[in-house]
């Protein structure tokens, strides 16, 4: 999970924003990591951004994976 939030955190500052997650919903591979479609980048990013900071936190990211099994049934 590491490896993926990495290669979605394009500008390295170690949080993610809207506009990294839509960039990397654009990418087979890390869509199908994600289980998200390229168009569901808001409703994934809300469900993430636990305290509405509007930046996903390594922490939210790895909350929100472990608690998930079948990503596609959420969006």
């Amino acid at each position: 999970m590491k490896v993926l939030f990495s290669k979605i955190d394009a500008d390295g500052s170690g949080d993610l924003d809207i506009q990294e997650i839509r960039d990397a919903l654009q990418d087979d591979e890390i869509r199908r990591a994600m289980g998200v479609t390229k168009d569901g980048a808001e409703a994934v990013f809300g469900k993430m951004d636990d305290d509405s900071s509007g930046v996903v936190r390594w922490e939210e990211f790895r909350d929100w994976f472990s608690t998930k099994t079948d990503l596609g049934a959420l969006l």
